[in-house]
């Protein structure tokens, strides 16, 4: 790999291109999917890149992001334009296993990394519409009440952007 020329993620990075369930628009980039609604499900089988897909996004809004995007976006969405969205990423089959609260696990992501005061900071962006949430493999939630956490997670900070990714549960047809 020395010989292989050096490339930034920009350059290196083919898009993922989402079809919406309905098949009445052709593919588009997740980018143009956001404006259409503050919540997406993207499925996919195991391979497709939905985690990089969410890793993207997550590295897109921390680095990259536009603010005349962000702005059109949560305009265009909410009826009121935020400067920027802080994205958090949650694998939600890590999280399945932990015992502990879908929103606890969340409010704890920056405590982890040393952010003092994180809960407090995070809920105030969560209750502002400042978020947009990543989590990661809804299908490996096997309880019911997981599941439940996250949609009154949902319910509980509407104002924000939700990416979620699963598998399907029987195989796709071709």
């Amino acid at each position: 790999f020395a010989d292989l020329p050096r490339t930034t993620l920009e350059e290196g990075c083919a898009p993922l291109l989402l079809r919406p369930a309905d098949g009445q628009e052709p593919p588009n980039t997740v980018q143009h999917a956001l404006t259409k609604s503050p919540r997406l499900l993207v499925l996919g089988v195991a391979g497709a890149g939905k985690s990089t897909l969410l890793r993207y996004l997550a590295w897109y809004f921390t680095r990259h992001q536009d603010a005349t995007f962000v702005q059109h976006l949560t305009f265009r969405l909410f009826g009121q334009a935020m400067d920027e969205l802080m994205p958090l990423l949650l694998d939600l089959g890590a999280w399945a296993g932990s015992g502990v609260d879908l929103e606890e696990a969340l409010l704890s992501t920056l405590a982890a990394h040393g952010f003092p005061a994180s809960a407090a900071f995070l809920r105030r962006r969560l209750e502002a519409g400042q978020c947009l949430l990543l989590l990661d493999n809804l299908d490996q939630l096997h309880t019911s009440a997981q599941r439940a956490q996250v949609a009154r997670l949902a319910a509980a900070y509407p104002q924000n952007i939700w990416v979620i990714t699963l598998r399907p549960i029987r195989p796709l047809p071709d």
